[in-house]
């Protein structure tokens, strides 16, 4: 029998920036669900130095060298909006990335991104 924890694994860590960011290679070994692994983004949009847009793509590959885009989400970020926007993503690749696109003149927005995976519990 298997029980399961949720953990968070960074696929950007946190950073103030103002130009695109390719998140860290995660490996997913050791999760769930390897034939097909269900998990939740989650983008924290801590502040918005100079509006613009944050647009953010989950990569994921069977090696760290050959990705294809899962999904992508845009999100307008305003000096106003901050907080924690999440959405669901399935791969059956073993290596994951993110990659956070940000556009505008000047644009600087604090922000991190996550997955939370399913950690197998022997």
């Amino acid at each position: 029998m298997y029980q399961a924890a949720i953990k968070a694994l960074d696929l950007v860590a946190p950073i103030a920036a103002t130009t695109t960011q390719t998140g860290a290679d995660v490996d997913l070994k050791g999760y769930l669900n390897p034939g097909g692994r269900e998990m939740t983004i989650i983008a924290d949009i801590g502040a918005v130095t100079t509006a613009g847009t944050l647009a953010v793509e989950i990569d994921s590959g069977t090696s760290t060298s050959a990705y294809t885009a899962l999904d992508t989400a845009s999100y307008p970020a305003t000096a106003t909006t901050t907080g924690i926007v999440q959405w669901r993503v399935k791969t059956t690749n073993r290596y994951m990335r993110a990659v956070a696109t940000l556009s505008g003149t000047g644009v600087s927005i604090t922000f991190s991104v996550q997955a939370l995976v399913d950690l197998e519990i022997k």
